[in-house]
């Protein structure tokens, strides 16, 4: 593929443009045979618009020079076959698409701009080379909601949120309902079930897999529309005497218009065009939540479980649905409150989840080796290798757990400002919960392997407040 790439810059380059003038002339016919005889494996069409390819790079950086080394890559459409060229008025990189039957597809002429000439062309100013991106908007918003009686036994929590969100000539209306139906049981027992339906005029987009201060909030623009979801719940609460209280709850909430980033990669994002380097996805969660508190004068006992399902859908990045990252199947939280007096009180909370997702390669692949301008294979033909990844976050990370111990000593002063002084040791049996995973592949033992990573240790604080 390099010597056919190589055979076709070495011909444009020395082709004058009346012969270009007649190959566009051709039949397709006679440009298939003529290409056939050649043994170039490229169709007419993709022929055809390699000339206007090159027509086009040498009227935007000039005549023709010379060319680099030749080097091939694999991507998710086939095998790119580039070089580094030099015109009369810049450099620029010259690649060539081959699909997975090894024909040429196409051919692009990359120009080389230095920062100053990408803002020229843009009508920008020349000396600034910082970019900046302004929104404003106004939002305006009102609720309304009402509780209805309609009998001893059931009643009626009605609502509704109407918002209008304004950016760059661009309105957004939205009327919100929320409903919540609930029935008394007995003196104890309780049966609820709402639906609410939500909008939110600022999205959080994310570049990595570990939450970072490099996470952004960004506003809906005139080319995004305002994320919404709907929600359903159903639940029964009890409180069977003065000491306990209890509850069980499913859910089930769908999200429309959730943004992830498609094609950037970097620690800050380009402010002038990042609206369009995001894709608009969906959010599907569900699951249940059961709750359990015990309370006593001087002891307080809570304990809360919760089953769930997180899922994600972009279709421009995979086509059906997968985990999120944050899919967490098991989450249980136990927490114990003592009050010896009103001075002094211990707490103990112990924190369990199952582990976050990763994307980890599922196979390797090896890729053929490339001849050169001879048509000779250096090495071995399988001399080289690329990951498969099958589906995203399909690697569930180690549990999470970790247990909280603090003292709180109470004082109030004769003015009667109250002032706490807090002890607490955060993740008191010191167990480094996983941050990341890197997976490598073995050679000897042609295996993958997993390194889990954990960085946050035992760790001690003090704190004061005063309340006034």
């Amino acid at each position: 593929m390099m010597a056919y790439s190589e055979a076709i810059v070495s011909s444009f380059s020395q082709t004058p443009d009346e012969v270009f003038d007649q190959y566009e002339e051709m039949s397709d016919l006679q440009l298939n045979l003529m290409l056939l005889n050649t043994g170039l494996p490229v169709d007419s069409e993709n022929f055809l618009s390699m000339v206007e390819s090159w027509k086009a790079g040498e009227k935007e950086c000039g005549e023709f020079i010379s060319y680099g080394d030749f080097e091939a890559e694999m991507t998710s459409s086939g095998i790119v076959v580039s070089t580094e060229a030099e015109y009369e008025n810049k450099t620029a990189d010259i690649e060539f698409t081959f699909d997975e039957e090894q024909k040429m597809d196409s051919m692009t002429i990359n120009a080389h701009y230095s920062t100053s000439e990408i803002l020229k062309k843009a009508g920008l100013n020349t000396i600034r080379v910082n970019s900046t991106n302004r929104h404003v908007s106004h939002e305006w918003s009102a609720y309304a909601e009402d509780e209805i009686y309609l009998n001893d036994k059931w009643s009626l929590d009605a609502g509704f949120h109407l918002g209008l969100f304004h950016i760059s000539d661009k309105n957004f209306f939205n009327i919100d309902p929320r409903f919540a139906l609930k029935y008394q049981w007995s003196h104890a027992v309780s049966l609820k079930a709402s639906f609410t339906q939500m909008t939110q005029y600022v999205h959080k987009i994310s570049n990595s897999y570990l939450d970072l201060p490099t996470d952004y909030w960004v506003p809906t623009t005139k080319d995004l529309k305002p994320m919404r979801s709907y929600q359903i719940a159903a639940g029964i609460y009890a409180q069977p005497n003065r000491h306990w209280i209890l509850s069980l709850e499913g859910y089930y909430k769908l999200s429309k218009h959730l943004l992830q980033y498609s094609s950037w990669l970097g620690i800050e994002p380009p402010a002038e065009n990042w609206d369009s380097q995001v894709m608009d996805g969906k959010g599907l969660f569900y699951g249940l939540e059961a709750d359990a508190t015990y309370r006593t004068n001087h002891l307080t006992l809570s304990g809360s479980y919760t089953l769930s399902w997180n899922k994600r859908k972009y279709d421009e990045f995979y086509q059906d649905w997968y985990y999120d990252k944050y899919d967490n199947r098991h989450k249980l939280n136990l927490s114990l409150r003592y009050d010896f007096n009103r001075k002094v009180s211990c707490y103990a909370v112990w924190s369990y989840h199952s582990g976050n997702h990763a994307t980890v390669p599922t196979q390797i692949a090896a890729l053929p080796g490339l001849p050169d301008g001879g048509n000779r294979y250096p090495g071995s033909w399988w001399n080289s290798a690329s990951f498969v990844y099958a589906i995203p976050n399909n690697l569930t990370l180690p549990a999470y757990h970790r247990l909280d111990l603090g003292f709180d000593f109470h004082h109030v002063t004769k003015h009667g400002h109250e002032r706490i002084w807090n002890l607490s040791i955060y993740n008191a049996y010191c167990h480094l919960n996983s941050m990341y995973v890197k997976v490598d592949y073995d050679e000897k033992t042609k295996r993958f392997r997993a390194k889990n990573k954990g960085f946050v240790p035992i760790i001690p604080s003090f704190s004061y407040t005063i309340k006034f």
